[in-house]
């Protein structure tokens, strides 16, 4: 019987981080369900495996294939993973590599179609979400408001943020093999994320833990704040300052509300509807997904919004005044001083 291949292309911004946690904290229990999970070198993860995932590894691969113009070595490395996922009597594999959420990584892929039975798990958010989040993964870092940035997105050609990777995997693999999912409480499995991608795995009748995503490191109200001072940060990808606000945050936060006002939601919304409308035809002709797309005519942000960003930022300013003093005081004790 054909090994069946669970391949998470993304999108990188729709709680991918969460799912790679998912895999990487829970890979003994799916391999004694008989899913072996890939490690960050496209190898079936053992007890000693680092938590890592291959996407990492498949991106530098997808670099080389393109650059090699499509010649490529992964059919060698599907056919070995497929012989040690059969040494270990596994019926599936499950790779997460949001990496792989463009066109050529669609065309790249397609080779593991020829060592497994192939299943393409596809997330997304609505784009007013996801252009806040694109945001806050790291363009506030360069000086540009939230605002700006969604202005430039809207003005670049073109109306999908979506389309090409989606149809590209559909074009490879066909629509039978693929499972497109809007990130949306209504329709997940569960309501939530952990429970409609175990039940994506053909799982949903295992035992298998249902963790809440995470809430941003950063909200959208204190990286409004830090944009202002963009040399702070090296580049997009610079996260020193982000990781020490993290260490300094007492708990997890609560998700914030969206921070865009109903107008901007409908603009964006009503910008990107002939994308929607072909995701909706293409993935959910018979599925009822009312309002899935819309904007309400009331506001439902919480308007203590700006209070509630005042006080993350004095709140971290405490944080990292205690941690100066402390800091100070053992370096007093070490001189001897008082």
């Amino acid at each position: 019987m054909a090994i069946t291949l669970y391949l998470h292309v993304g999108n990188p911004l729709a709680d991918a981080g969460h799912i790679a946690s998912l895999l990487a904290a829970n890979r003994e229990h799916l391999q004694a369900l008989g899913y072996g999970v890939c490690d960050s070198q496209m190898k079936i993860a053992t007890a000693r495996s680092a938590p890592e995932g291959p996407d990492a590894y498949l991106a530098a691969r997808l670099a080389a294939y393109e650059m090699e113009e499509g010649e490529s070595s992964l059919p060698d490395l599907f056919a070995a993973l497929r012989t040690q996922a059969e040494r270990l009597s596994l019926k599936a594999v499950v790779l997460s590599a949001p990496s792989l959420c463009q066109p050529l990584g669609a065309e790249m892929m397609a080779a593991a179609q020829a060592h497994f039975d192939c299943r393409i798990l596809y997330y997304f958010n609505r784009q007013d979400d996801y252009l806040v989040a694109a945001w806050m993964a790291g363009v506030f870092k360069k000086g540009i408001g939230l605002h700006a940035y969604i202005n430039q997105q809207l003005a670049a050609p073109g109306r999908e943020l979506y389309r090409a990777a989606i149809a590209a995997y559909h074009e490879q693999f066909g629509g039978e093999a693929m499972r497109v999912q809007l990130l949306w409480k209504k329709v997940l499995a569960g309501g939530n994320l952990s429970a409609d991608f175990w039940k994506a795995l053909d799982l949903d009748g295992a035992d298998l833990p249902h963790t809440a995503v995470a809430a941003p490191v950063v909200s959208a109200d204190l990286a409004g704040a830090l944009k202002e001072s963009p040399y702070l940060f090296a580049d997009e990808g610079d996260h020193a300052l982000t990781s020490f606000i993290a260490a300094c945050q007492q708990g997890a936060g609560a998700v914030k509300a969206n921070p865009l006002d109903n107008d901007l939601r409908r603009r964006i919304m009503q910008h990107y509807q002939p994308e929607n409308r072909w995701i909706k035809t293409t993935f959910f002709a018979d599925t009822a997904m009312p309002g899935w797309n819309a904007v309400p005519d009331s506001d439902d942000r919480n308007h203590d919004v700006t209070i509630a960003g005042v006080t993350e930022m004095l709140n971290l300013n405490l944080a990292l005044l205690k941690d100066l003093r402390e800091d100070v005081d053992l370096i007093k004790k070490k001189m001897g001083l008082k």
